[in-house]
């Protein structure tokens, strides 16, 4: 599992093959970033939505590669998405939870605590770090 603490960072890089990625965020400037960011890449197609339930439903008929999913949302955060895609049988190492904004630093880690917990593939604290955000796409 990895943990990253983040700041932004912008990259170009164009890669070969189709990834299929869900980004669920409340912030419309974080499903903004990643949308201009990795679906102007070549070979990337970027679904978002911006809470749990609808995640769970783009999910369903996207059928993404990676997930982003933040983790505290209202109308269901991002262990609310995660159970649902257990129950899916999808594989969580392929799962990111992005967690930072207007929580604590002490809040953000328990946040990344329970998230790991759940046996997701990486963490992000926000600000994102573009970068590694794309690292964890090519794994």
């Amino acid at each position: 599992m990895l943990v990253y603490n983040v700041v932004e960072f912008t990259a170009t890089i164009s890669l070969g093959g189709e990834m299929r990625i869900l980004v669920v965020d409340d912030e419309p400037s974080v499903l903004d970033l990643f949308k201009s960011y990795l679906g102007g890449l070549k070979g990337y197609e970027v679904a978002i939505a911006c809470n749990a339930a609808e995640g769970l439903e783009v999910f369903r008929s996207f059928k993404p590669d990676k997930v982003f999913s933040d983790w505290n949302m209202p109308g269901g955060g991002g262990s609310a998405l995660i159970i649902g895609m257990t129950a899916e049988d999808f594989d969580l190492q392929n799962v990111a939870v992005v967690t930072g904004y207007g929580v604590s630093d002490e809040d953000a880690l328990a946040n990344i605590n329970q998230a790991l917990q759940l046996q997701i593939g990486a963490a992000f604290l926000k600000p994102l770090n573009l970068r590694l955000i794309l690292e964890f796409v090519q794994k």
